[in-house]
């Protein structure tokens, strides 16, 4: 009997290829978000930290730029709040990627599984028959003699 060959081979590669492909495009979208997220709480510390120094013994000139610098930081938060939102959303898109290339991939190796299962079936029947076969075939023999 031929040995098992599963005839969409090359499908399930390149469904294997696309699934690592998009764990890899997941992995940098993470990363991103990741830092993202990190200047965003380093800019929150940096305008809490402002909230928090003492203003009592300062001139009108430090006063000022200090008020520029804090208005600097609320801008550059809401900004970077915008783009940690926009990595989220990029990161979400990358995770249901790769929950699709796993689907797509697993759907096949499933239809492999399944064949090679049925092939294994076969294989041991035709097994069985060649079996019963020579026994028959001995047992006549025998009864010949």
């Amino acid at each position: 009997m031929k040995s098992f060959l599963y005839r969409l081979e090359p499908v399930l590669k390149s469904r294997a290829n696309e699934e690592v492909k998009a764990i890899l495009a997941q992995s940098a979208a993470q990363k991103e978000y990741a830092e993202q997220l990190g200047e965003l709480e380093k800019l929150k510390n940096d305008l809490e930290n402002m909230f928090e120094k003492e203003c009592s013994l300062i001139t009108t000139q430090e006063y000022l730029t200090r008020w520029v610098y804090m208005d600097f930081l609320k801008n550059s938060a809401e900004r970077q709040e915008d783009a940690v939102e926009k990595a989220r959303r990029e990161l979400e898109r990358k995770r249901k990627a790769l929950i699709k290339a796993r689907k797509d991939k697993l759907v096949l190796q499933k239809h492999k599984d399944r064949l090679y299962e049925s092939y294994i079936a076969e294989l041991n029947r035709w097994e069985a028959k060649i079996n019963d076969d020579q026994c028959t075939a001995l047992a006549h023999r025998r009864k010949g003699e």
